[in-house]
């Protein structure tokens, strides 16, 4: 059970609550200095590490969900138990793990698994904001309309990692 969704949920409540400025041709640059100002501007200088709980109800189970980032580098835990399902995962600035409900640690060293964790930790250290924190390419892959909402859509490939999107309106 992966639960690294978590984060991203609060990034994108965040980033989805800039007015929106659309039409008029822009960088990637640009787009996300606004949506850093809109969230907070330079409050984001001082932030070291995030801690967050949640409480999950999935599949008629219910539980709680608690994590911790460092926010320069990237490195995260993540632990959980939902219903009779207990474990962790997380990412030491060079190994990933997880840990199952038996208690047993053991490394992920799949490339799926690698991939995923270079966007996991780029998104964690909110390297869309602070660049010199982990590279990647980055270009304005345009604009979109989803239920009667304008985003400007980035297009991210973590230095590591795979490509995503960040929508932002």
């Amino acid at each position: 059970m992966s639960t690294r969704f978590l984060p991203a949920l609060g990034c994108a409540a965040v980033l989805t609550s800039i007015p929106p400025v659309l039409g008029a041709p822009a960088t990637p640059a640009e787009i996300l200095a606004r949506a850093r100002e809109a969230a907070g501007g330079d409050g984001w200088d001082g932030v070291a590490s995030v801690h967050y709980t949640a409480r999950v109800t999935t599949g008629g189970l219910e539980g709680q969900v608690e994590g911790w980032d460092d926010a320069v580098t990237g490195r995260h835990l993540e632990t959980y138990a939902i219903g009779p399902v207990t474990g962790a995962d997380g990412y030491d600035g060079s190994t990933v793990w997880s840990k199952d409900d038996s208690g047993q640690v053991r490394p992920e060293e799949g490339e799926d698994s690698r991939l995923g964790t270079a966007n996991e930790a780029y998104r964690r250290c909110r390297a869309y904001w602070y660049p010199e924190r982990w590279p990647a390419e980055m270009e304005h892959a345009g604009e979109r309309t989803e239920d009667d909402r304008s985003f400007h859509v980035i297009r991210i490939v973590p230095d590591g990692g795979r490509p995503f999107q960040l929508w932002i309106d």
